[in-house]
């Protein structure tokens, strides 16, 4: 059961974006937290709300700015053609309105100004409102129904992702309290005491470099997460003083190197030293 401030939510929310709230509604009640008529009277309440009070404008206050000569000279001659041809062709102008974007404006603040079967015109808005609403609305309902299922399933889904690619760069198996380790590495990783490069050099097979270098807090919290999910890694690479990196500073030297002294050697050993890291990382990385 819908509340009467919900109700008013729902029509005050049409008059600042009809579609988007129509849609909302839609999705709401796709996922069973609206119940659809209420919500579905409520958006056509507010959607025809809104263009009778476009019209309303035309017809009380545009009425009186052409009592002003340049505004009247500057609109009249095309605004009065637009409002007799909506006295002709009502459903044929609502009903087009409603499908191309920003033209309901002009021509209900001119039915307003210059036409003259009003209640013509507000009896075809009415139509339109009640055919355009329900078929918004169940649109999305539907949409609703056959993607939120799908998309609810979404972060479990990324959540494993990133334990899988948490785990796989520490080079540790699954196993016991992955979520977490993750958690923990990350909230170090976010202390930024070292570059994440680093970090996961560091601590590559799970193995604490100590607390002289690493402690902080989220570091020690993450060792202790560690203890016996230790693994060994006898690529040389891993002996290394500092793992292969890209900062800004080394492509800078360089390209100083190459655009000075066209000394292509500092960008070799570093295309090595990338080649060496891929090979210890377990990827195929070819010498030619």
């Amino acid at each position: 059961m819908l509340t009467l401030a919900a109700l008013l939510l729902i029509v005050g929310g049409t008059l600042v974006a009809e579609d988007a709230t129509a849609i909302g509604v839609g999705l709401a009640t796709a996922e069973g937290r609206l119940p659809l008529a209420p919500a579905l009277a409520a958006c056509a309440a507010g959607i025809l709300l809104g263009d009778v009070a476009l019209w309303a404008v035309g017809r009380l206050a545009g009425r009186r700015l052409l009592d002003w000569p340049r505004v009247a000279r500057a609109v009249t001659p095309g605004g009065a053609r637009l409002g007799s041809w909506v006295d002709r062709h009502p459903a044929l102008a609502i009903v087009g309105s409603r499908f191309t974007p920003g033209a309901r404006l002009p021509l209900y603040l001119a039915a307003g100004i210059w036409g003259s079967r009003p209640w013509r015109f507000l009896l075809w808005m009415l139509v339109a409102v009640s055919v355009w609403t329900p078929l918004l609305v169940f649109g999305a309902t539907i949409a609703g129904r056959a993607t939120l299922g799908p998309l609810a399933a979404w972060s479990g889904r990324f959540e494993e992702a990133m334990i899988d690619a948490m785990l796989r760069r520490l080079a540790i198996a699954r196993g016991d309290k992955d979520r977490e380790i993750t958690g923990a590495l990350i909230r170090a990783l976010a202390t930024k005491a070292q570059p994440i490069d680093r970090v996961f050099f560091d601590w590559r097979g799970g193995c604490d470099p100590g607390v002289d270098l690493y402690p902080a807090d989220e570091f020690r919290s993450l060792a202790g997460l560690l203890k016996g999910r230790q693994s060994a890694e006898a690529h040389p690479y891993w002996t290394a003083e500092a793992p292969c990196s890209m900062h800004i500073d080394e492509v800078e030297e360089m390209w100083d190197a190459i655009a000075q002294g066209d000394d292509w050697q500092p960008f070799d050993n570093k295309v090595k030293a990338i080649r060496l890291m891929a090979e210890a990382m377990g990827h195929y990385a070819p010498a030619g």
